[in-house]
């Protein structure tokens, strides 16, 4: 069939399945998942409510059972097709945009995920959504599942019978707006059938009304019309064709003619179908605003112009399930109660759908309406039934429901308001305008009118006044007449082809047979006509002759009344013939009419229909006579010859007139004869009557006699019935009766916590229904109680709540004793369980306590022997607890026995406790030491009527010892507090206290202080401030009376003027003790003698004074130190600078043919070059040390590697004066340390240089060693060097002070040897840096061992960089450099650019040059160059800035290699050169050796 294939809009391209299960729904989520065939066209989200206390495992349980891809949501995540989406814990879920947003769970808030979710599906994805309810507790889900529906979409509910728990898909199925109720197994072929279908269906938009075939649409109307006999011709094609389609693929049709033909066949599927377009959306209260408009404005005036006793009359068309009617009744009566006046309410609740007027008239709705109901309202207008409300009677009677087509009855008269909400959306234009006037016409004048926000008035805009245009309510602007003829059905545009769209299979052939007719028929003027019994017209088969009249008045179906005037009586006639003498044929002629002025002769022809089913129904025909036409040739008038005629048509005429007199005189006689007959029967029968009057009156006696007995008793029942209601409801009492065969006959609410029963189960087998008992055995218990007639109860538990109940099974017995059924009582047993659980947790908590208790417990018997013992008992007499049992006082501690004994039997004489005795003496375990117990003993009476002992002893030992180090402890505090001159006092706070009644309790330090007399009992502090001088005495009199007054506490130095000549120095404090209320309890305080003190402190400020001046002092120092640092740093460079040029002419002369003495005189230029750069870096070096701006570095290095590298050094020198060099390093060092290994290896070139040096003959030795054998990754090893050599050794007097910088063993060995005395000053700075030691062994003329210990961490497990070799470059490489690379020389100092110019020509490179920075920036301008030396000290622009604008200049894309060179040479300077752009260093002098390896690293 042709279908629409426009683009579907990118949210439209898949479905969305949200499947909304509980906690106890994995097993059906499980099911339904293994179920679903592969890759379906849709995304699936799962709503689970899950604890937020555990990890959620529902990906991985559900990831077992599918193909598809399970994961858990992510906030923002993009939905994809063929994929599963699970909620993670504690959180919500929304749709918007096609991507799922997690939002934090309320606390406390009601669990209705399920519901907020598919309620997202229908603000943001459309119509192609499926929304699955499986197995779970509660009502989640319910009203998002209505209105998935309600928008279009498909909603599927697991059937009760299926489900583990059945709240959930229960409370849904009762609405209605459920598609299919199904198994688990079977929803996943439903939802896939679907997707499949969709598929495979062209697309369209969801406004097309081209989904459907129009001529297929026409058929299915038509179906709809005649089977269930409601007309949906004038309904939106679009939301039509959608229904349709829905239904189509629920059924799992292919295509919409095989759905065509199930329709037809089945009825089910015509009262699904016909229930699918009947779109019921309402709820209590919908849209809060409008109600309060009505409230507080419109239902006052229409109420304040009725009169007292006066009828308001409302009218809810399209009442649905009722909630807007009983919404509506619910405000009237509020209203109501606020207002003085009598008032009736009508209102009429009507709708199409006899189903959901049921529910309405019912009133029975799910607790769910307690989400759009206030808890006072429930509880005022309805009944609660557990898990279900009941409209009270009171409300129910305001409302008239009956049933009502807007489209085809008329409507009600004189309504105050109308509502009509959500209809007219639905409805095409003509019928919108049609129901309108409908209403119209039902409203009184300035009625008011109500209509759904999404709908107008249209072409009725001007019959009614807004009230508020938000929410379409409108008043009835004036009192108009408007047309009330139903509207025609014109063809429905471009969809519905056939003019009558309810056009049945007889129709269509009645209208095929009257165009036959006319075929036939068309010279010939006849009216053909078929009549049924007593004459009335059935059908007009053919009216060509026009002799049909209809007269003013009420419509008569009587034939006779229907003709022409004239041709009555032969009708009747021959009518009367037929039906009395069996005509087969009753013919008449000539019969004369006139009409429109013209005389007219009639042939009537009556027969019976033999071959309809009817016998009563007779065929007539009336034709008009035609005769031929007349010659043209004139002719002869004859008067003789047309009176005649005249008079023979006169005589027929009488004739006729005389047989249908006849026809009627005998009619009468037959009549009359009839009517005497009757007569007589009615005669006879009203005798019969008055004999069976009287039988029936004395019957009618008896009945009400019968009557007013069962009244009494029916009234006795139902009050009994009453009364054993409302005993079962107060008690709380669960109870279900059920017959022999198990059926339900009767329950009370409360066992609906036990048994998931409803109201309409009644009569249903209990096996049948599901139940939250922990009793799999339910129904054998059952039926053992119906066999063996012996009662049977049990305590179960109750899921999910784990409630318990007490279960009771009895047999249902009659007066007979004969059962006749099973009763089931469920008794809450909660609080006894909880009683016992709690008697449970007592005990052991007692128990627990009892084992515990730190204090001894035991119990004696009547004959004093120990029956229960405790842990702590056990201890405090060395003996175990069995050991106890058994035993009396005098097995136990025979010391103590006598005397114990004693105290029992007294307890147990007089039955009163004896506590708190202190014992002593010793235990068998303890025998050397003497210990002391609190013991407490009281009297216990057993069950036995016995009575026994109960103690409770305290050890107390510890105590007393320590109670006596306190006793000591004070005294020595005393004695302390005496010493240190400090004295207490303390005073209780009282009311109206001053400080002259203020009287505290002093120390007798304190007295000792201010030279009270001891004898004195008591004195104030009144007496205390009397002596102090003056000045201390108003400020110590004011703290005094801040502390008392105000709880503010205080500290003053004070002065006491113990003698005219004698002052001390007093510190006073003030404190104040207060409750957990913050109220004043006591004051306290001390005073201290601080004259010493006060002493020492002023000795301590001179002493400050005298330090700040020689901090001051030593921070001139150190600026001058700092000066020094500076002024070398500068010297550095000044004298690198001409070192450098010399220093390059000496390289360039090497390559040059010298002479002997010209080699030497080279050779001593050199040495001296290098003497005097040695000589800078000591001087540089010590004056880091000294400002403490050395900073060591820490990173891995090899010791065997720096060893060899000093070994390349060194040995040279040693071969040139014969003397052995080497290097050993023991077994157990690590070979990787942590470190910095160029300030060590400074160290060692320091140590062997002196050594070599001071070496004539033997050799230098240099070892590491690991004194401590044991090596910790965690911890520092400790290695110890040493440097060993056979020389001149240094005297010990001269050893000391070889540390220190500039000194020497001997002036001597300056002028012999050289050397500046810094060496060794730098190498124990490094070393103290490195946390390290550093001294010497020698003896002059043996030798001399300088030894060095420095911690160092392992480097194990570290990779070390590897060092590149540049030492051995690719030949072939240093063959093509010179002629690849571009140099730049940047360089102020003209000699040594000239001497570097000449330098890296001797290496074979050619380069340019310029003079400072800003030429540098010009010339690369200009030029590209692989390679620049750029000097960093020049003028106008230096090489740090001139790199830096370089770099910005040159951008990412290119990168030129920038070569730093610079006198400066102190730490730091490296890295200011690449921290700047620069790539390397290279520091002047310049080392021919060094510009090799750069030029071969970055060549």
């Amino acid at each position: 069939m042709p279908m629409s294939s426009l683009a579907k809009p990118e949210n439209e391209k898949f479905y969305i399945i949200g499947i909304g299960a509980s906690a106890g729904g994995v097993q059906a989520l499980e099911s339904f998942f293994n179920s679903l065939p592969d890759n379906p066209n849709g995304a699936f989200v799962v709503v689970q409510h899950l604890s937020p206390n555990h990890r959620s495992m529902m990906t991985e349980i559900l990831q077992r059972q599918t193909t598809l891809p399970v994961e858990q949501v992510q906030d923002h995540i993009l939905l994809e097709p063929a994929k599963v989406y699970v909620l993670p814990p504690r959180r919500t879920l929304i749709l918007e945009d096609r991507r799922l947003r997690l939002l934090e769970e309320p606390p406390n808030s009601p669990r209705n995920i399920i519901d907020r979710f598919f309620q997202s599906l229908v603000d943001g994805w459309g119509e192609r959504m499926i929304a699955i309810l499986l197995s779970g507790t509660g009502h989640d889900g319910t009203e998002g599942l209505q209105s998935v529906s309600r928008a279009g979409g498909i909603a599927l509910v697991q059937s009760p019978e299926t489900a583990q728990f059945t709240s959930m898909p229960s409370s849904a199925i009762p609405s209605g707006l459920v598609d299919e109720i199904l198994s688990p197994q079977d929803l996943a072929q439903t939802v896939y059938e679907l997707i499949r279908f969709s598929d495979n269906f062209p697309t369209a938009s969801l406004q097309d009304e081209n989904l459907i075939d129009p001529n297929q649409l026409q058929e299915i109307l038509e179906i709809l019309a005649e089977k269930e006999d409601i007309d949906f011709s004038h309904y939106k094609v679009s939301t039509l064709s959608r229904r349709i389609l829905h239904r189509c693929a629920l059924t799992r049709q292919e295509n919409i003619t095989q759905y065509i033909e199930r329709l037809e066949t089945s009825e089910q599927e015509q009262k699904l179908l016909r229930q699918d377009l009947l779109i019921g959306a309402t709820c209590f209260f919908r849209d809060p605003q409008v109600w309060e408009l009505l409230k507080e404005q419109v239902l006052p005036e229409q109420i304040g112009k009725l009169k007292p006793d006066e009828q308001l009359r409302i009218w809810i068309s399209a009442c649905a399930t009722g909630e807007e009617a009983y919404s509506m009744a619910i405000i009237v009566d509020e209203l109501l109660q606020t207002i003085d006046k009598t008032v009736q309410v009508k209102i009429f609740a009507t709708d199409l759908d006899s189903k959901a007027l049921e529910v309405a008239a019912e009133g029975t709705y799910p607790d769910t309406i307690g989400n759009d109901i206030s808890p006072e309202r429930l509880k005022r207008y309805f009944e609660d039934q557990g898990n279900q409300y009941r409209v009270k009677p009171s409300l129910r009677e305001m409302l008239i429901i009956a049933p009502q087509d807007l489209t085809k009855n008329a409507g009600f008269s004189k309504i105050h308001l109308v509502s009509c909400r959500n209809v007219l959306i639905y409805m095409q234009s003509p019928l919108q305008y049609q129901v309108l006037r409908l209403l119209h016409f039902a409203l009184k004048p300035q009625g008011t009118l109500m209509l759904g926000t999404s709908e107008t008035l249209g072409n009725m805009r001007d019959e009614f006044t807004p009230i508020s245009a938000k929410w379409k309510i409108f008043q009835k602007r004036r009192e108009s007449s408007l047309s009330s003829l139903m509207i025609t059905r014109p063809s429905l545009p471009s969809t519905i082809k056939s003019s009558v769209s309810t056009k049945t299979r007889q129709q269509r052939f009645d209208t095929i047979l009257a165009g036959l007719l006319k075929l036939c028929l068309d010279d010939r003027q006849i009216t053909a006509l078929l009549v049924g019994a007593d004459n009335k017209l059935v059908q007009i088969f053919h009216n060509s002759a026009q002799l049909l009249e209809h007269s003013l008045g009420v419509m008569s179906l009587d034939v006779v009344e229907q003709v022409h005037p004239a041709l009555k009586l032969p009708l009747s006639t021959a009518l009367h013939r037929t039906r009395r003498r069996n005509e087969e044929l009753a013919l008449y002629t000539g019969i004369k009419i006139e009409k429109k002025g013209e005389p007219l002769n009639v042939t009537l022809r009556v027969t019976p229909n033999k071959n309809g089913g009817d016998k009563e129904q007779i065929l007539v025909v009336f034709e008009i006579e035609t005769s031929p036409t007349a010659s043209v040739q004139p002719s002869r008038f004859d008067v003789g010859e047309e009176a005649a005629q005249q008079i023979s048509e006169l005589e027929q005429e009488l004739q006729q007139t005389r047989e249908n007199l006849q026809v009627t005189i005998e009619e009468l006689e037959t009549a009359n004869k009839e009517q005497q007959a009757t007569n007589e029967e009615l005669l006879a029968s009203n005798e019969e009557l008055q004999s069976t009057n009287e039988e029936l009156q004395s019957v009618n006696e008896e009945l009400y006699t019968v009557n007013a007995e069962h009244q009494s008793k029916i009234q006795e029942l139902t009050q009994l019935n009453t009364d054993i209601d409302n005993l079962l409801r107060s008690t709380d009492i669960g109870v279900i009766f059920l017959d022999r065969q198990f059926n339900i006959r009767k329950f009370t609410p409360a066992a609906i916590r036990a048994v998931n029963i409803k109201p309409s189960d009644v009569g249903r087998p209990l096996t049948d229904l599901t139940n939250n008992l922990h009793c799999p055995n339910l129904i054998n218990i059952v039926q053992q109680v119906a066999r063996t007639e012996e009662p049977y109860e049990q305590e179960v538990a109750i899921a999910p709540s784990d409630e318990y109940v007490l279960m009771r099974v009895h047999p249902y017995l009659q007066d007979d004793k004969d059962s006749d059924g099973i009763v089931m009582t469920f008794v809450q047993v909660n609080e006894l369980k909880q009683v016992q659980q709690h008697l449970k947790q007592t005990n052991l908590l007692l128990e627990n306590l009892y084992e515990a208790s730190p204090a001894g417990l035991c119990l004696f018997d009547q004959g004093l022997k120990f029956i229960r013992v405790n842990p702590a008992l056990a201890r405090i007499n060395g003996i175990s607890i069995e050991g106890h049992l058994g035993k009396t006082l005098y097995d136990i501690a025979p010391q103590l026995a006598e005397y114990l004994e004693g105290i029992l039997r007294q307890v147990i004489d007089t039955g009163e406790a004896i506590c708190n005795i202190e014992v002593r003496g010793k235990m068998p375990a303890t025998s050397e030491i003497e210990r002391c117990w609190i013991a407490s003993y009281y009297p216990v009476d057993f069950l036995n009527d016995g009575r026994g002992v109960g103690a409770v002893v305290v050890e107390i030992t510890q105590r007393v010892q320590a109670e006596e180090a306190l006793r000591h402890s004070q005294a020595r505090l005393q004695e302390a507090q005496r010493l240190a001159k400090v004295g207490n006092w303390e005073l209780k706070h009282e009311d109206n206290l001053t400080l002259e009644t203020a009287q505290p309790d002093c120390s007798k330090e304190l007295s000792d202080i201010y030279q009270f007399d001891p004898q004195q009992s008591c004195f104030s502090l009144e007496d205390i401030l009397h002596c102090h001088p003056p000045a201390d005495r108003k400020a110590l009199e004011n703290a005094f009376q801040l502390l008392i007054f105000d709880g503010i506490p205080f500290s003053l130095d004070v002065e006491l003027n113990v003698s005219e000549q004698e002052v001390h120095c007093l510190n006073v404090i003030g404190q104040v003790i207060r409750d957990k209320d913050g109220q004043i309890l006591k004051f306290y305080g001390t005073v201290m003698d601080i004259t010493e003190r006060k002493r020492i402190e002023q000795e301590l400020v001179r002493r400050n004074k005298a330090l700040e001046e020689a901090i001051a002092v030593a921070q001139v120092a150190d600026s001058a130190n700092q000066a020094k640092s500076e002024f070398l740093a500068n010297m550095s460079h000044e004298i690198r600078t001409p070192i450098n040029s010399i220093m390059l002419v000496s390289q360039l002369l090497e390559g040059t043919n010298l002479d002997t003495q010209q080699k030497k005189l080279l050779q001593t230029l050199n040495n001296n070059s290098n003497h005097l750069l040695n000589l800078i870096n000591k001087i540089l070096s010590l004056s880091k040390l000294e400002s403490r701006t050395l900073e060591l570095e820490h990173r891995p290095f090899h010791l065997n590697q720096m060893f060899q590298e000093l070994s390349h050094t060194f040995t040279p020198q040693a071969q040139s004066k014969a003397i052995g060099l080497t290097f050993t390093i023991a077994s157990e060092v690590p070979d990787v340390l942590m470190g910095d290994d160029f300030r060590l290896q400074q160290v060692f070139s320091n140590l062997i240089s002196n050594a070599i040096k001071f070496t004539f003959s033997g050799q230098v030795t240099v070892t590491a060693t690991l004194p401590n054998d044991t090596v910790s990754q965690s911890s520092p090893v400790t290695l110890y060097f040493t440097v060993q050599d056979t020389g001149i050794g240094i005297d010990p007097t001269k050893q000391d002070s070889l540390f220190q910088p500039f000194v020497q063993a001997d002036t001597s060995t300056t002028r012999q040897f050289g050397g500046t005395g810094l060496g060794l000053t730098i190498c124990r700075r490094i070393v103290q840096s490195m946390k390290g030691e550093i001294g010497l062994d020698s003896r002059v003329g043996k030798g001399s061992t300088f030894w060095v210990k420095i911690p160092f961490a392992l480097g194990d497990g570290i990779r070390l960089p590897e060092t590149a070799e540049t030492n051995n470059p690719d030949p072939e490489r240093q063959a093509t450099a010179p002629t690849a690379l571009k140099i730049l020389l940047v360089e102020d100092y003209e000699d040594n650019r000239f001497l570097m110019l000449m330098l890296l020509e001797n290496l074979g490179y050619q380069a340019d040059w310029v003079t400072n920075g800003q030429e540098f920036l010009d010339q690369t301008e200009e030029q590209e160059y692989d390679l620049v030396f750029l000097d960093c000290q020049m003028p106008i622009l230096d090489g740090y800035e001139a790199i830096q604008r370089f770099r910005q200049r040159e951008g990412a894309s290119n990168h030129t290699v920038v070569i730093g060179i610079t006198a400066h040479a102190m730490e730091g300077d490296r890295q200011k050169c690449l921290d700047a752009g620069m790539d390397d260093y290279l520091s002047k002098p310049i080392i021919m050796e060094n510009l090799v390896n750069l030029l071969e690293k970055w060549s």
